[in-house]
């Protein structure tokens, strides 16, 4: 027959491992098992790399926009300095420097917004007024800062001409003759990390484009370096 100290001591023993008595489970609970463990943690390092991630991406994209967006006011200052800097250069000089770069008068009357005759009198030294200056001065300096953006555009105004996407015949002279000089330069930078979709710049000119140009015709320049018309493929 056991003492009562004996049984005290295994009592306690019990209560202690956790093997029997009032309260206590007859078993030591093992807890999770070391699989479980281990894909409890690989679960919890996915989530946690994949959260950092996000937020590296999303800090990326921010950095990247704000680039953009700083390059674009860097680019749009200078475009005003050297504007300045032309105005008072006098319109044969200004119209001298965009024969120059290859542009027919007509090309130059529509992105300034006047007539073929008011530039040619111009030509001769006649009726130019300060705001007419400044229109021509604004030409000469965007085509220097697109020839600068990308050196891949040797010929400025051929490159004016041609449509900035197959499916509409929007020019980039269309571009500058309603006022969106700036698109006209995003659409010239040569940078692959800040270049503009050419749709992206057609939607942000006419959101309803592709409504509005669609047809069963397309332009193409010829061999012999005429603009011409054809139909579409398929």
């Amino acid at each position: 027959m056991a003492s009562p100290l004996t049984d005290f001591g295994a009592n306690r023993t019990r209560e202690t491992l956790g093997t029997g008595g009032p309260s206590m489970p007859d078993v030591l609970d093992p807890g999770p098992t070391p699989t479980q463990t281990s894909a409890v943690t690989a679960i919890d390092n996915a989530q946690q790399s994949s959260e950092w991630s996000g937020v590296i991406r999303n800090f990326a994209t921010a950095m990247s926009e704000a680039a953009t967006d700083m390059h674009q006011v860097d680019y749009m200052v200078e475009f005003r300095l050297r504007t300045s800097e032309l105005a008072g250069a006098g319109g044969k000089t200004l119209l001298d420097r965009l024969a120059d770069f290859g542009f027919a008068w007509r090309d130059i009357a529509k992105m300034i917004g006047v007539s073929v005759p008011a530039i040619q009198k111009w030509r001769r030294g006649e009726g130019l007024t300060g705001d007419n200056a400044r229109k021509l001065a604004r030409l000469v300096a965007g085509c220097e800062i697109i020839q600068r953006f990308n050196p891949l555009i040797t010929d400025v105004a051929l490159w004016f001409e041609v449509p900035i996407v197959d499916e509409a015949p929007v020019t980039p002279i269309d571009l500058w003759a309603t006022g969106n000089q700036q698109l006209v330069f995003e659409h010239a930078r040569v940078d692959t990390e800040s270049r503009v979709d050419p749709h992206i710049t057609m939607d942000s000119f006419d959101p309803n484009w592709r409504e509005t140009y669609w047809s069963d015709f397309e332009t193409f320049r010829a061999g012999d370096g005429v603009l011409s018309i054809r139909m579409r493929d398929g």
